[in-house]
């Protein structure tokens, strides 16, 4: 007999009710009612990734809940819940923030039990700040007369020079910068060369080894020729050694070039006569290699007085033609050939030379003696070291080895011969017709490739040029004097500066 049916339950829940209910432990009711009411279904993943059906309620050979083991509960749970639908392997992404779980917590913190306000600050129109008052102090200027010292005291060393300032350079090298200054008590002009102390790692508060070389060559030879620099004294100041000379207001540079200043043969032959002078002594009383003489190193005086400077390129050396064939000698004696600015170096230098004398200063000697009446260097190249030597044969041909068999035996010889062609001198095609015929054999004499056959200083100033020919050596102290201003070579350099800028511009 059928059981009656009561309204709102399906056919599925009518067998329910008729199955006998044996009694069940409320313990595993009670967990069995948890696991399916407060907990919603879990889909588990094998590992080989297949998903299985989820569990059903009802008498079945595959449900649990219809064995003797586990009865089915006593009252049906959400049978009127919806079918069941398959999650994906991804969870899908939560709606809005405020749909999310935890998240209905109060916004505003004053809906919290307990919530006290901070106490309000009443705000001014205007920010309370502190004034102080600048307090600026004004200190008295008190200009000191200058000290007026004996003249016994005046002529001490041990004097003090005003600070130079940049319009006061003079001149700049390879280990320091010349300024013009003031001497206080004595009311006059001098040099100041500064050489910046040496820093590294093995030596602090040092001095270059050149800087050095040539404050011991001046002390020996300073004032002992008027045709030399002469170092007044030496002082260290700050993070620098300074040198004190004399000041000039010209150098050969700055007259050779400089159109405002035009002096006559007479007057440039008398320059370039002390120049030899000074080299004369250099080489045969004091023993020592300039290396570098050019235009902007021979400094010259508004009287006419020459001098010879910037010897941090000299060399003390020992002149015996007995020892240079001597291997010993030859190793302890040889010298650099980096030296002697390019326009001014000589042939056997470019080629390696190492063992040289007074004979590479008359080569540069007679490139400024060559400059100083044609305006122009006789050996002008790209200012390359190779390019120079390229240039000195094109103008002077080849060295002839039959005369002179010792370049054979230079370290460069043979590299520069295999690219070059053999060539005639072109010298007397360019120049002969331009100068006088003593100045042009003079300079023949000097610009040969064989150093031995080139003469001293002391013979170049018995050459006609310099004796005989008209005009005679004359004093230019006349026309320096009226020279408006001071030439040197940084004065050129910056009105020439100047010059290509404005043509520049206008292009």
């Amino acid at each position: 007999m059928k059981a009656p049916t009561q309204p709102g339950l399906t056919k599925r829940a009518n067998v329910i009710q008729t199955v006998a209910k044996p009694p069940i432990k409320p313990s595993v009711f009670q967990s069995l009612e948890t696991k399916f009411e407060d907990k919603p279904r879990r889909t588990e993943y094998p590992s080989r990734g297949k998903v299985l059906p989820p569990p059903r309620l009802g008498n079945s050979r595959h449900d649990d809940y219809g064995s003797h083991k586990y009865p089915p509960p006593r009252e049906p749970h959400r049978f009127d819940r919806e079918p069941y639908r398959e999650r994906p392997l991804h969870p899908t992404p939560l709606g809005p923030r405020d749909r999310r779980p935890f998240d209905n917590r109060d916004v505003d913190p004053r809906a919290r039990r307990g919530y006290e306000p901070p106490p309000k600050i009443l705000k001014s129109s205007k920010p309370r700040r502190k004034k102080f008052k600048k307090v600026v102090k004004k200190h008295r200027r008190v200009v000191l007369p200058v000290q007026k010292l004996p003249e016994d005291w005046a002529q001490s060393d041990f004097v003090y020079y005003p600070k130079p300032d940049r319009n006061s350079v003079v001149g700049a090298g390879t280990y320091g910068k010349v300024f013009k200054a003031h001497h206080v008590y004595l009311s006059k002009c001098v040099a100041l060369k500064t050489l910046p102390l040496r820093q590294d790692r093995w030596v602090k508060d040092g001095l270059h080894l050149t800087s050095l070389r040539e404050i011991k060559l001046l002390k020996s030879i300073s004032h002992q020729h008027e045709n030399i620099i002469g170092i007044r004294e030496i002082f260290l100041e700050g993070p620098s050694c300074n040198l004190v000379f004399d000041y000039f207001e010209f150098d050969m540079h700055g007259i050779i070039y400089s159109s405002k200043v035009g002096l006559e043969d007479g007057m440039m032959k008398d320059l370039i006569q002390q120049v030899f002078r000074g080299l004369d002594f250099l080489h045969t009383k004091a023993h020592i290699l300039h290396r570098d003489i050019k235009a902007a190193n021979i400094l010259v005086s508004s009287a006419g007085q020459v001098r010879i400077t910037d010897f941090g390129l000299a060399k003390h050396v020992k002149d015996d033609a007995e020892l240079e064939n001597q291997p010993w000698y030859r190793k302890k004696f040889e010298h650099s050939n980096r030296v002697i600015t390019t326009p001014y170096r000589p042939p056997e230098l470019l080629l390696g030379a190492t063992l040289y004398g007074g004979e590479v200063d008359v080569w540069s000697a007679g490139c400024v003696l060559f400059e100083a009446f044609l305006k122009k260097l006789p050996f002008q190249g790209t200012g390359e070291d190779v390019d120079h030597l390229l240039t000195i044969w094109k103008i002077l041909g080849l060295p002839n080895v039959n005369k002179y068999p010792e370049v054979v035996e230079l370290e460069w010889y043979w590299l520069f011969m295999s690219r070059v062609q053999p060539k005639k001198s072109i010298f007397a095609r360019l120049y002969k017709n331009k100068i006088s015929p003593q100045l042009y054999h003079l300079l023949c004499c000097i610009f040969q490739h064989d150093p031995k056959k080139r003469p001293t200083a002391a013979q170049v100033l018995t050459h006609p040029f310099f004796t005989s020919e008209s005009p005679l050596p004359e004093s230019s102290a006349p026309v320096l004097q009226s020279v408006e201003g001071e030439w040197h070579e940084l004065e050129y350099k910056m009105i020439r500066d100047k010059e290509k800028a404005s043509v520049r511009r206008k292009q």
